[in-house]
């Protein structure tokens, strides 16, 4: 399969980042760092402590993977 682009964003991203870790390790790397898209769009301007960790997990999977596309408000 060709894959173009893969984009996530904070609400699913987590729960994919996760799976991904529990199916390929903790050491394991997406197939093509320049091809994965990652978006916080729901959960950055909220007080909830939940959600800021979901941009957190975000954040520590696009520095683990050295992903190139992460458009964060802190960016």
């Amino acid at each position: 399969m060709d894959v173009d682009v893969l984009m996530t964003h904070d609400v699913c991203g987590p729960g994919t980042i996760g799976i991904f870790h529990e199916k390929f390790g903790r050491n394991a790397k997406v197939w093509n760092a320049d091809k994965v898209v990652v978006i916080p769009d729901h959960y950055i301007f909220t007080a909830d402590l939940k959600c800021h960790r979901n941009v957190q997990i975000l954040r520590d999977f696009v520095k683990e993977q050295g992903l190139r596309y992460f458009y964060d408000r802190s960016s």
